[in-house]
């Protein structure tokens, strides 16, 4: 069963998910992520860190027309389909970190029973966080919640 507002249901119901955007604020950098991956496409949901709200909306916009086209994007794996001219890769996300930053998505679900991974994007040396030096910015702006 699904709940949830209206306009998520009816984003659901045309385009196959929902993107929600939170601004960054004193307690973290800025997200996006989606509502309508698993239920639609039997597929994870998609949540993404610390790039401007636009950029992340059309990112998972273009994973979301990938998976709509049959791409399966798994834990581990990269993919150079969302971010041009940069391999994202994915990580799990764990159940404690849903409250933090799936809320909508646990509106809509009526709890934690969806699976939700992380696309992590890499800086312009193609880094990712973990690979990054300890004092890069993308640490900052891209925590990675597999880790924590």
């Amino acid at each position: 069963m699904v709940g949830g507002d209206p306009l998520v249901r009816a984003d659901i119901a045309t385009y196959g998910w929902h993107v929600v955007k939170v601004f960054d604020d004193d307690e973290g950098p800025g997200f996006a992520f989606t509502i309508g991956l698993y239920q639609r496409f039997r597929h994870p949901e998609l949540l993404v860190f610390g790039l401007p709200l636009d950029t992340m909306h059309l990112m998972l916009n273009g994973a979301g027309e990938a998976v709509r086209a049959g791409q399966v994007f798994a834990a581990g794996q990269t993919s150079d389909a969302i971010l041009n001219g940069y391999e994202c890769t994915f990580r799990p996300v764990p159940h404690r970190h849903y409250q933090a930053y799936l809320g909508s998505a646990r509106g809509y679900y009526e709890g934690d029973g969806f699976p939700t991974l992380q696309l992590v994007w890499p800086d312009r040396e193609h880094r990712y966080p973990w690979a990054a030096p300890a004092d890069a910015w993308i640490r900052a702006a891209q925590p990675v919640l597999a880790d924590e």
